[in-house]
């Protein structure tokens, strides 16, 4: 059961981003990028996968950092 709820749940993540992808490309579209990201985070936590997000500019040791838990020092 926990195998096909990993599933479900690994598909609706895929489809979320197709959308959030398809729907960035549309001019028209209002979809905020940042509030599909955290979706797709909170469902992959939620689901027991390990699952972060990043600041795009950060350095790659803040970024492993932030990976291991460790606060980044200001």
């Amino acid at each position: 059961m926990a195998s096909a709820d990993a599933e479900n749940t690994a598909t609706k993540m895929e489809g979320t981003i197709g959308t959030a992808q398809e729907l960035q490309k549309d001019p028209q579209s209002h979809v905020n990028p940042d509030i599909v990201e955290e979706k797709v985070v909170k469902e992959a936590q939620q689901a027991g996968a390990a699952a972060y997000q990043f600041d795009p500019d950060a350095s790659p040791e803040e970024k492993a950092n932030a990976a291991k838990g460790v606060p980044i020092a200001t």
